[in-house]
């Protein structure tokens, strides 16, 4: 049985902002993406601890784990474990301000 993930309601607004502006390149990119973070979230959920800490002076994001979306180096998936697999906080592109999203949202 493999583990499961959740997508966190922000994570999911991030998707379809992410999907909507790669379509307006390519559909068929924006469905590639949307694929490769499906398969990078499989991933994350059956070895939750390969992922990359995220240093933060918050202690609630202390728990907070990172991965680049397969295919997409600058699209990085944030998650959390939980009990029975992971939960996608957020997924962003890594040239923002991400220290300012999370502490916004901390």
């Amino acid at each position: 049985m493999s583990a499961e993930f959740h997508i966190s309601p922000p994570a999911r607004r991030d998707l379809i902002e992410i999907a909507d502006y790669l379509s307006r390149q390519s559909l068929a990119l924006a469905e590639r993406f949307l694929d490769a973070v499906d398969q990078t979230c499989v991933a994350a959920a059956e070895m939750p601890g390969t992922g990359s800490p995220w240093e933060s002076d918050h202690p609630e994001l202390a728990d907070m784990r990172f991965v680049k979306v397969v295919g997409f180096k600058n699209h990085l998936l944030f998650y959390r474990t939980a009990s029975d697999g992971i939960t996608i906080v957020r997924v962003l592109q890594g040239n923002r301000d991400i220290a300012s999203i999370f502490e916004g949202a901390g």
